[in-house]
């Protein structure tokens, strides 16, 4: 028996973030074979552009420092699109180790993870909404605009079912109230009801809650450093 653990929003801070994992590993008493990430785990370079969004962050954060050392993570993670990561850069590397061990995860593919001696399958849609490159063809997404997912994305999934996670950045409609105002997206909600996978998990908004669209359970993180931030699933 082993765990993967899904993890909420890093932005930057990933020394911390691994040192959590292996403290929650040691508290599990058996091994995290992989973490799952919902994006915003700031994937930069030196290089990279970053935006006035990101500064509000406090900057790109170390994951700069162990690009360019290449220092490996210590447990296998596969990381989905943020809007708070480099797009040019999370599409030079998706499919493949950013650095040794971090898998960066394609948008609108499902890839297949050897968990114990299960194969669990993982679909990833990363980055956000936007109204206005929604109906845009990926490969007519200028780089900058890349961070966006597409009505193209969704049903490459949707062809793909069915898997087990769903891995989105955005929450889906129905889950994220604030003051009224729902803050989820009806397309990702759609999704999960037409793919119906075990678990969806989503990040962004920083709130850890909990339902349940048709027979899938649907589980909002919050950021890394915060309860509810990691989410432990036996297998």
């Amino acid at each position: 028996m082993a765990y993967i653990v899904i993890a909420g929003d890093v932005h930057g801070v990933i020394g911390l973030f691994y040192e959590q994992a292996l403290r929650l590993q040691d508290e599990l008493k058996e091994p995290i074979e992989a973490i799952l990430q919902v994006g915003d785990l700031q994937i930069y370079s030196e290089e990279s552009h970053v935006d006035k969004a990101v500064r509000v962050h406090g900057g790109p954060g170390e994951f700069p420092q162990w690009f360019k050392d290449q220092r490996p993570a210590p447990i296998p993670t596969y990381a989905i699109l943020g809007n708070h990561d480099d797009a040019m850069l999370f599409y030079r590397y998706a499919g493949k180790e950013i650095i040794p061990s971090l898998h960066l995860l394609p948008q609108g593919e499902v890839v297949s993870l050897n968990i114990g001696s299960q194969v669990i399958r993982v679909g990833a849609l990363g980055g956000n909404y936007s109204p206005k490159y929604f109906q845009v063809a990926p490969a007519d997404l200028s780089q900058g605009k890349r961070k966006h997912y597409t009505e193209t994305h969704i049903n490459a999934l949707i062809d793909k079912a069915p898997f087990d996670i769903l891995l989105t950045h955005e929450a889906p409609d129905g889950v994220v109230i604030r003051d009224g105002v729902d803050l989820g997206r009806p397309e990702i909600g759609a999704l999960i009801r037409k793919a119906a996978p075990r678990f969806a998990f989503f990040g962004h908004h920083h709130w850890h809650v909990k339902a349940e669209i048709g027979g899938t359970a649907a589980v909002g993180l919050s950021l890394i450093q915060r309860e509810g931030g990691m989410y432990p699933i036996h297998y």
